[in-house]
């Protein structure tokens, strides 16, 4: 069609527009409404589907995270059953047996390494009988417990399985039940040069001193039944002050709070 009025395609004029361009623009128009139409309703599709699947991987990750935090405290307590039903859910949202396994170990291996003796315990007539019973000494050292405690025949935790490495032999505090051994709340300073009742007396005076605090909650870095000796005095595989002192100086920085046991101001033996 031309301007001037006349029709190249023969289909007339309607005004200053060829009909027949006007019905094919008006065709143009519609599908291009229905292809936008089409792709922002497969963009929104795509939109919810992809909502849909962050909501369902988040709501399975708060899952796995609430089964594997109930595990945790299962593992702290002993409390099998608990145990053995968390590793049952964890099953059901796809963990496999060796992938659970991976994750008790490693539980029990952090929190050996980080447990403390119960202050509780330590007062208590129950480990008093047993330092004495086992020394034949009314107020052994520490000394004596170590050559009583680890260095004879089936000496205690010999024969149990030591949280961190696997192997035979684990450390006094991994025989404790769970009320005696949980978290270090406190880092002890001292050496194994003190008396038992030394120890447990200023360990009463302290507590005696800090109003609100109970024996049960207080539990003790202290490197006599938290370090495995099986490995430092029998197998000799964890030896050297740069290897102990890296130890304690993490587990301090960890714990944050020191109690140390002075037996004399002028000349301890601590010193």
């Amino acid at each position: 069609c031309t301007t001037s009025g006349t029709c190249a395609c023969d289909e007339g004029w309607s005004g200053n527009e060829c009909e027949r361009f006007r019905v094919y623009a008006e065709a143009d128009e519609g599908i291009v409404l229905v292809t936008l139409a089409v792709a922002f309703a497969s963009l929104t599709a795509a939109s919810m589907l992809v909502l849909g699947l962050w909501r369902m991987c988040h709501c399975r990750y708060r899952l796995e995270r609430g089964l594997l935090e109930k595990l945790t405290k299962a593992i702290a307590r002993a409390d099998q059953r608990k145990i053995a039903l968390t590793r049952r859910r964890l099953a059901y949202c796809g963990w496999n047996p060796r992938k659970i396994d991976r994750f008790v170990c490693s539980i029990r291996r952090r929190q050996s390494e980080e447990s403390g003796i119960s202050l509780a315990y330590l007062l208590s007539q129950e480990f008093l009988d047993l330092a004495q019973r086992c020394t034949g000494l009314q107020d052994p050292t520490f000394y004596d417990l170590a050559d009583a405690f680890f260095l004879k025949e089936q000496g205690i935790g010999a024969c149990g399985v030591c949280p961190r490495d696997g192997e035979l032999g684990c450390s006094f505090v991994d025989t404790l039940p769970p009320k005696y051994r949980q978290g270090a709340t406190h880092f002890l300073s001292w050496t194994w040069g003190y008396t038992v009742s030394t120890v447990r007396e200023t360990l009463q005076s302290w507590l005696d001193t800090e109003e609100g605090t109970r024996a049960e909650d207080v539990f003790l870095f202290m490197c006599f039944f938290v370090n495995n000796q099986y490995r430092i005095l029998v197998d000799k595989t964890m030896m050297g002050a740069d290897v102990l002192g890296a130890t304690f100086e993490s587990q301090l920085k960890r714990i944050g709070r020191v109690i140390a046991i002075l037996d004399t101001w002028e000349r301890p033996v601590y010193l």
